[in-house]
């Protein structure tokens, strides 16, 4: 049996307006977070990586049908690409998804290049051995 999964590309993830300072002046972003279907869980990651090191972090939000908070992580894996550190959130999100109890799960990533290659619409044999762990993930029962 394998584990129901929605993989979408979000170009704006929270709740609310946001406002801030940055360099002096005022930033306003409008953002908002769609609720996933009833009956399942919403993963939200994001990550970090610096282009000059190449170390990179990830971490991620589990929420329910409500919004409201189930778990948040967050781990910095050292140096490896944008692609890679995304991908990395995805299991990790994953797994914790799966040792919680949920079995339905809906994620959003802010990197369409890993939505795509997690969807299967474009090579990954670069990245075969992670995408093993998260399609053996995904096999589970």
């Amino acid at each position: 049996m394998c584990n129901p999964l929605i993989l979408q590309y979000c170009a704006t993830c929270c709740v609310s307006s946001v406002a801030s300072k940055f360099g002096g002046n005022d930033v306003r972003v409008e953002a908002h977070w769609c609720a996933p279907a009833t009956g399942w869980c919403k993963l939200n990651t994001d990550d970090s990586r610096c282009n000059t090191t190449g170390r990179a972090s990830y971490g991620g939000v589990l929420r329910n049908v409500k919004g409201d908070w189930i778990m948040g992580f967050s781990r910095f894996i050292g140096v490896c690409s944008t692609l890679e550190v995304e991908i990395w959130g995805v299991l990790e999100g994953l797994n914790y998804a799966w040792h919680l109890g949920y079995r339905k799960l809906e994620v959003e990533l802010e990197s369409l290049s890993a939505v795509r290659i997690l969807n299967g619409k474009v090579g990954a044999e670069a990245h075969s051995n992670l995408l093993s762990h998260i399609f053996k993930a995904l096999r589970r029962d």
